[in-house]
């Protein structure tokens, strides 16, 4: 999403676009063509698309994706998971800060292309 042009001054290395994807006329969405925790592809649902949400930092992934996740985040790290749905996470040992260094970022490819989210942009302490 772009307004106003670009000021090249307040960013470092390229810009990357992508076309919008016609799904629901109500939404923006993109090609979601991947979801990895580290190495691991967690993205098992049909769904072939993500929304994308300028009003909000929040991510949002279908139920299936994201039990994927919280599975993950909890073998890998301790965490108990809200196991009627997995809601959330929580540890009452450990701070995500330190959680963190020992957890894989979290990867969205849009068109293949990768974004990338380390564990400090998931986790919050």
């Amino acid at each position: 999403m772009q307004f106003g042009g670009i000021d090249t001054t307040l960013f470092v290395g390229n810009l990357t676009s992508h076309d919008l994807v016609a799904t629901y006329s109500q939404w923006w969405t993109l090609n979601l063509t991947g979801l990895l925790f580290g190495e691991s592809n967690i993205k098992t649902s049909v769904t072939k698309y993500l929304i994308v949400d300028s009003g909000t930092s929040l991510i949002y992934l279908t139920t299936s994706d994201y039990n994927n996740f919280a599975s993950q985040v909890s073998s890998q790290s301790g965490m108990q998971c809200n196991s009627a749905n997995y809601d959330f996470c929580y540890s009452k040992r450990h701070h995500c800060h330190t959680l963190a260094p020992n957890l894989p970022d979290l990867v969205f490819q849009i068109d293949n292309q990768n974004y990338t989210i380390p564990p400090s942009g998931y986790l919050i302490d």
